[in-house]
């Protein structure tokens, strides 16, 4: 992006020019940006100005997972009409073993481009 440019709109220019978001991995934090419409970092501003397909690969530790709150927040894009590629389990960043970290990005790309085949 042209410097000028992203001081002023930088964010409207990335939301126009991209064919699809793809957020891999989506964070609790960044999943609770989207659901709740808080535009503070280049991410979320770009999530809300997009008329773009929008694609989140949740990764995060099992409780955080399973917290009532990120379901919330889930269902919530889920119903926005943000595709959700689903964690897998295994063993996770902080050494636990669970539901919760991202697919492998083969995977990823595999439902990514199951959806521009369908178009």
């Amino acid at each position: 992006l042209d410097p000028a440019a992203e001081a002023g709109m930088g964010h409207i220019e990335l939301a126009r020019w991209a064919d699809l978001l793809l957020v891999a991995p989506a964070s609790c934090d960044t999943l609770a940006k989207f659901a709740n419409g808080l535009a503070d970092d280049l991410l979320s501003t770009v999530f809300l100005a997009t008329k773009s397909p929008v694609w989140v690969a949740p990764a995060m530790n099992q409780q955080m997972w399973a917290a009532k709150a990120t379901q919330r927040n889930l269902q919530t894009l889920v119903e926005d009409g943000v595709h959700v590629i689903m964690p897998d389990a295994g063993e996770q960043a902080c050494g636990d073993v669970g539901l919760g970290r991202m697919p492998e990005p083969e995977e990823i790309a595999r439902q990514v481009a199951g959806y521009f085949h369908q178009a």
